[in-house]
């Protein structure tokens, strides 16, 4: 009787055993998975990182080239408001030559007459 006790025991843990075998495989299974779901991401992760510092350096260039034309065009309208100037400048000029030219075309008219 006890031997019979003793190879039920005995059956019971071998049952166990079995079960918990079959379970870390399935636990293997799974960390398996797990495994290839985390390499995919790190993959995915590392293009987006490679995409991220290409959009990095390209807006840096931008803001360098936003910078340049900024400059370009900050010198080309203190060009113009020179140029502008200048014109005022020759106009009020060309208004005080006509302003002369009529005096002295009145004072001449009446030798003329």
């Amino acid at each position: 009787k006890a031997d019979q006790e003793r190879c039920q025991e005995a059956s019971r843990l071998l049952d166990a055993l079995n079960a918990s075998e079959m379970e870390v495989e399935r636990l293997g299974l799974f960390l398996e998975q797990v495994l290839s779901s985390l390499q995919t991401a790190e993959g995915t992760l590392r293009a987006q990182e490679q995409d991220l510092a290409q959009l990095s350096q390209q807006c840096e260039s931008l803001r360098q080239q936003n910078s340049r034309l900024e400059e370009t065009h900050r010198a080309e309208l203190e060009q113009l408001r020179r140029t502008v100037a200048e014109l005022e400048d020759s106009g009020r000029e060309a208004a005080k030559l006509q302003s002369m030219l009529e005096s002295k075309v009145k004072e001449l008219e009446p030798l003329a007459g």
